[in-house]
């Protein structure tokens, strides 16, 4: 495999490719190129939390529940969403992104959409992405995607958008990874929840290095409050957890990559039981279930840890207001306490930094045709 390079222009092109892997991007040269095009609606259903969507090799589940909440009058009018893509062959799979679009609702008016429409394709996540490239989807393994979506208005018509699969980013040459690989995902309604005090926010702290490439690791840790049945029709007794919970979150500067939540049911219990990726868990009142579960009770806490890759600059650094939407009696309810100090991240200007390593391997050969040097590559 040979990339082109005029003489000219090497150095540019050598800073661009610094830039690409800088911010954890992947280039397959393998992948097929094409333009990306507006599809048509899906038709085939992603499902719900726990079933998901089975295409044969790759499957797709959704990460987070079957309403959107929000609580305009309190500054809550953005949540997270995510998807798990498990690869079902025993080969890796690489430059794999998901694109998310077509919103619609089922009738009447659209009140969802992207905080940011650039935020439409994203690649996958390793459950590990320090030890693996981004998009990157391990052979009998999970990979993992978030989009942070916004409400413009509460609804009682159920909302859509539809998820697609791609061989590499589809706004920049990507191919679908098959006519059949996608699906769309209803969320029944649009509904406003209210403030429980009990449901609260204790501490956040911030972990970072600001530099472009880097990662954040922000740590929430709360309290739930006695967990309810919740609407049986929507999400039942849950919990839903978002890093952020308004739409002026700058998702062109910080992309989510691993969520962690450890539960301690009991006050001082000396044992937790950590979800990873998911950004919903169910049966918080044990609703339905035969066998032994214990329910979150008033001395139940969590610790969510939130992990961002800095991929870009922001015009301010954004405070760190996480919220949970959490089953309460029969409805959900959101965090109504948080620290008197709220943490900020410092992404008005972070670092860019760039290393080159030079090496001389006589065994590779640059071969030169008119203007034009032959690089070989691994």
């Amino acid at each position: 495999m040979k990339f082109l390079f005029k003489r000219t222009s090497f150095s540019r092109r050598l800073s661009w490719l610094c830039a690409v892997a800088l911010v954890g991007g992947f280039i397959s040269p393998l992948s097929p190129i094409a333009s990306s095009s507006v599809s048509a609606n899906s038709t085939t259903s992603c499902g719900d939390f726990a079933a998901g969507v089975d295409f044969g090799d790759l499957r797709v589940k959704s990460l987070h529940g079957k309403a959107f909440y929000t609580d305009f009058k309190n500054g809550l009018n953005a949540t997270y969403i995510g998807y798990e893509i498990t690869n079902d062959t025993v080969t890796a799979l690489d430059n794999i992104w998901v694109q998310i679009g077509n919103f619609r609702a089922v009738s009447g008016t659209s009140v969802l959409n992207l905080v940011n429409n650039a935020d439409a394709a994203q690649p996958v996540i390793p459950s590990n992405p320090s030890t693996m490239p981004v998009g990157r989807i391990p052979g009998s393994g999970k990979s993992f995607v978030y989009f942070l979506l916004k409400a413009s208005d509460v609804s009682a018509n159920a909302q859509l958008h539809d998820v697609r699969i791609f061989r590499g980013n589809p706004t920049n040459g990507g191919v679908a990874y098959g006519a059949t690989y996608n699906c769309y995902y209803e969320l029944l309604a649009v509904k406003r929840t209210l403030a429980a005090s009990a449901n609260k926010v204790t501490a956040i702290n911030v972990t970072s290095t600001p530099r472009i490439g880097g990662t954040v690791t922000v740590t929430v840790d709360g309290a739930t409050g006695v967990g309810g049945s919740g609407d049986a029709t929507l999400d039942g007794d849950a919990m839903w957890l978002s890093p952020a919970s308004a739409s002026s979150w700058p998702t062109r500067a910080l992309r989510l990559e691993t969520v962690s939540i450890a539960i301690k049911l009991r006050k001082n219990s000396p044992s937790s039981t950590t979800i990873n990726n998911d950004l919903l868990i169910t049966k918080i009142a044990c609703v339905g279930v035969t066998g032994q579960c214990t329910k979150f009770g008033s001395g139940t806490t969590y610790k969510a840890t939130y992990t961002f890759r800095i991929i870009g600059s922001a015009t301010s650094n954004p405070e760190v207001m996480p919220a949970a939407q959490i089953a309460s009696g029969t409805q959900m309810k959101h965090t109504g306490t948080y620290p008197t100090t709220i943490a900020v991240i410092d992404v008005s200007n972070p670092t860019r930094t760039v290393t080159v390593t030079k090496e001389v391997n006589s065994a590779v050969a640059i071969t030169k045709s008119g203007t034009n040097f032959l690089v070989g590559y691994k």
